[in-house]
């Protein structure tokens, strides 16, 4: 039996490869279709060949921020799910995202992976939703 999970595809973006690679593998492993990258620019090429529902992308990374990343995704895709999250936050960061209005889900590190699962399956029923 094919899970809904197969055909929901999240790009998963941070500079840290051991961090990365760790969530790729259990992402995968939990039967998401995940593509990771390390730079920025990577990801965003990736867009010319994949839809993705969610972008789950590290803050702070030397390339460019995640927010900038989050800025020029929904420029190209402007329903894109987006969740932000750093271990450098601070107060006017989190003010700035609120009212930026370009991140739906903002989280402080480490990551509960419970928490990202609850977010995904969220989103793929309310993605299920609206394609019928």
């Amino acid at each position: 039996m094919k899970k809904f999970q197969d055909d929901f595809k999240i790009l998963l973006v941070d500079d840290d490869e051991m961090s990365l690679k760790s969530l790729h593998s259990f992402l995968s492993s939990e039967g998401y279709h995940v593509n990771s990258y390390t730079k920025p620019s990577e990801a965003l090429r990736s867009l010319e060949d994949f839809r993705y529902h969610i972008i789950l992308t590290d803050y702070m990374m030397p390339e460019m921020s995640g927010l900038k990343l989050i800025r020029l995704t929904r420029k190209i895709y402007p329903d894109i799910y987006t969740i932000l999250y750093t271990g450098f936050s601070t107060e006017p960061l989190e003010n700035h995202v609120k009212n930026d209005n370009l991140v739906n889900y903002f989280i402080k590190k480490p990551l509960r992976i419970k928490e990202l699962i609850t977010i995904f399956n969220n989103t793929i029923k309310i993605n299920n939703t609206e394609e019928k």
